[in-house]
């Protein structure tokens, strides 16, 4: 049994860590609490940036990014309590995954008289602490419980992400300066990751890349500024029919892009989730990670996944380290993902 608060607070401040993944498996129950408590200001603290252009141009939400260069060093941390401080929250909510010790510092710090975090990845600090279920069940639906103590039980409201008309504007421009012409579907790939040990081999998507150009389909190659290289080595790997898209300062002609692309293959990362919540059909390669638990959950998309006698062993409270002498989870072949992406493609012919 939960106990639910007596009154709604009038300012839910939610605090989500990670990146764009966890922000995006966050967006249900934020979007619910914006819908169920229609008279609130709903807060939203993420550690990047980036993550906070998930949310839209909602002029409900205020965002705070800790990574504002305002925040760093010392002192810039204390302007950050400040700022946080005085948005006077009366509810603070954790989403999961989180690190117990300063998630629980700036719940209590914040002066909310209502903190809110799963037992998992809670202490003292925070005085409603939900029991969770061990960890085998889907973040979305755990972030989901999070707001039970709020008398907010209803279903979720989806993921909300529309790129703006500038990005949308911005992402044409690309396909046309690039000669990207969509009298055949556009193909993203993403064959970057977070985390090393989650990426599929770059040699078997450049070999998927080539199968798919010489059927005439265009490819966007897509990275993140920390993977220009990768990005590039997959695109010239493929050749003709296929170009590089870096995120730049506008995350949101990021997801334009990919939005308009008729299939998007990728490893387990945070562009994979934005795929599939864009509703873009979806062809996702797991490795080391459970997708029971942080997967995705739609029509839209297909799971690569290898059954190991060692996996899945990721678990977000501890550092990932493989010990086998060769990661058996990742050996996937390209035959098996182009087959899961033919038939992706043909669904929605």
């Amino acid at each position: 049994m939960i106990a639910k608060i007596k009154k709604p607070p009038s300012r839910v401040l939610f605090l989500v860590w990670g990146g764009i993944g966890n922000m995006v498996m966050s967006l249900p129950m934020i979007n619910a609490a914006r819908r169920e408590l229609a008279g609130s200001t709903i807060m939203v603290l993420a550690q990047n940036e980036v993550m906070l252009s998930l949310l839209g141009e909602d002029s409900r939400f205020i965002k705070i990014s800790m990574d504002d260069p305002r925040y760093r060093g010392f002192f810039g941390k204390v302007s950050l309590l400040k700022i946080i401080r005085q948005q006077a929250p009366g509810a603070f909510v954790t989403a999961i995954p989180a690190p117990s010790l300063r998630s629980g510092l700036l719940a209590f710090l914040s002066g909310a008289g209502v903190r809110i975090c799963e037992k998992k990845y809670a202490n003292a600090l925070f005085n409603v602490r939900l029991a969770g279920d061990d960890g085998y069940r889907h973040f979305i639906h755990r972030n989901m419980d999070l707001l039970k103590p709020l008398g907010i039980e209803g279903k979720e409201a989806g993921f909300g992400i529309r790129p703006s008309a500038t990005d949308q504007a911005r992402a044409g421009d690309f396909l046309d300066k690039n000669n990207i012409f969509r009298d055949k579907p556009v193909i993203g790939i993403h064959p970057g990751s977070g985390m090393a040990l989650r990426r599929w081999p770059e040699e078997r998507f450049i070999a998927i890349g080539k199968e798919l150009a010489a059927q005439g389909f265009p490819m966007i190659i897509f990275g993140g500024p920390e993977e220009a290289g990768l990005a590039g080595r997959v695109a010239e790997g493929i050749g003709p029919g296929a170009c590089r898209y870096l995120s730049g300062e506008s995350f949101g002609t990021t997801l334009a892009l990919i939005g308009s692309c008729g299939l998007f293959i990728s490893n387990d990362s945070g562009l994979a989730h934005c795929a599939s919540a864009l509703g873009v059909p979806t062809v996702v390669i797991f490795g080391p990670v459970d997708p029971e638990v942080y997967g995705h959950t739609a029509a839209n998309v297909r799971i690569i996944k290898k059954q190991t006698d060692c996996g899945p062993c990721y678990d977000s409270s501890h550092r990932l380290r493989c010990k086998m002498p060769v990661q058996r989870c990742l050996d996937i072949s390209v035959v098996m993902v182009l087959e899961a992406a033919r038939k992706m493609m043909s669904a929605v012919k």
